[in-house]
């Protein structure tokens, strides 16, 4: 996914749920903020993590079943665009509880959707938790190109272990490999 792509399923999604902001998480949230604050010179990064999927919350679960259904995995949306919406609530990403204060408003450019996303740092730090290899290979792009601090990111573990201890295993995981994996 690229960032027209990413800006292509939003609006389609705002038009869909006939609304005027949506919020957006996982690996293809990345999208804008890499637009924003990294060109991609002709020797583009290696960006095979990046999902064809755009986790978007619509702020009704209603709306999230209808865009699940018309722009969701097996539509004609997705077979014809090569990208899908999958319509969950922002309470299902994992990530420190503040983390709408470091958050960014994306307009998109054709019809001025706002589209919420989480900073990189935190959208590494939820990926972190997870704990997958592809979810290590996102938070090392983060750190290299998008300048997310290995301090802010093990900031961030602790932050997700003192608000949802269940989680406790998986982020103290994260800490111990995270020296090691960020700089291999």
């Amino acid at each position: 996914m690229n960032v027209d792509q990413f800006y292509h399923i939003c609006r389609s999604a705002a038009m869909v749920a006939d609304v005027k902001e949506v919020t957006v998480f996982g690996s293809a949230a990345i999208c804008p903020w890499i637009a924003l604050y990294y060109y991609v010179p002709e020797n583009e990064p290696d960006l095979h993590w990046l999902s064809d999927e755009v986790d978007i919350d619509l702020g009704n679960e209603d709306l999230t079943t209808l865009v699940d259904g018309t722009l969701g995995e097996g539509s004609m949306f997705q077979e014809t665009h090569r990208i899908y919406a999958h319509g969950v609530s922002s309470s299902h990403f994992i990530a420190p509880p503040d983390w709408r204060e470091r958050s960014n408003i994306f307009l998109e450019p054709l019809t001025n959707t706002r589209i919420l996303t989480p900073a990189p740092v935190d959208l590494a730090v939820s990926k972190l938790v997870r704990g997958q290899e592809k979810d290590w290979e996102f938070a090392k792009f983060c750190h290299q190109f998008l300048d997310v601090e290995e301090a802010s990111l093990a900031s961030g573990l602790h932050s997700i272990e003192a608000a949802f201890p269940a989680y406790t295993p998986n982020v103290q995981q994260a800490l111990g490999l995270l020296p090691f994996k960020l700089h291999q």
